[in-house]
């Protein structure tokens, strides 16, 4: 898992200055669009951490690099622990970009909301694990290319729900504040994690 944690982080590091600009792209449109809106740190979470898996399941299906990965030292169950492994890398990573992010524009605006700032993170990052929960699978199953009108459609649709919660005030008058923050994360993690077991058989099944 280790190995390929590495090699992915070796082809993300490569393309990381593209994905930075698409997703600071993405939040301009967003906060443009929507200027009171305080959904930048989910926006930047899940559409970082889509461009970045979309990014490496590209690089997966380029000139049969999944097929050829097989024959080094890594078994089918390192590939799958090793792609979960990233995303909870890159989903942290984001989470500290979009909370830096976040405070800069809350600064410009008024005095920063540290607590929702906080809340927004957790909010974005479980949602982006649970999101991740459902892509993942797909391309473990069929790969990239095929899978790519499904995983499109689906970044299209849940961002949507997500931005709904963009306001603290909001997500506090759903759900009591600390009860979500307890429950909300530890069911995305499990369910990321559940994920994760449902991929292996899946990959095992594929025929490369």
């Amino acid at each position: 898992m280790r190995r390929m944690l590495l090699c992915d982080l070796a082809v993300i590091r490569r393309q990381l200055p593209r994905v930075m600009l698409s997703t600071l792209f993405v939040v301009a449109i967003l906060c443009i669009a929507v200027p009171e809106s305080g959904g930048v740190i989910p926006a930047v979470i899940m559409m970082g951490v889509y461009f970045v898996t979309m990014t490496l399941a590209a690089f997966d299906d380029r000139r049969g690099w999944a097929a050829f990965r097989l024959a080094l030292p890594l078994s089918r169950r390192d590939v799958v622990l090793g792609r979960y492994a990233t995303t909870m890398v890159v989903c942290l990573a984001f989470a500290v970009f979009g909370i830096a992010l976040s405070t800069v524009l809350a600064q410009v605006a008024a005095a920063p909301d540290v607590e929702g700032i906080l809340l927004l993170a957790v909010v974005g990052m479980a949602f982006t694990l649970t999101y991740m929960a459902i892509v993942l699978p797909i391309y473990f199953r069929v790969g990239a290319t095929r899978g790519a009108h499904i995983i499109s459609m689906l970044m299209f649709m849940i961002p949507l729900a997500v931005v709904g919660f963009g306001d603290a005030s909001v997500v506090a008058g759903l759900i009591t504040g600390r009860e979500f923050l307890a429950l909300f994360p530890v069911v995305a993690f499990a369910f990321f994690g559940a994920s994760a077991i449902f991929s292996l058989r899946l990959y095992d099944s594929r025929d490369l």
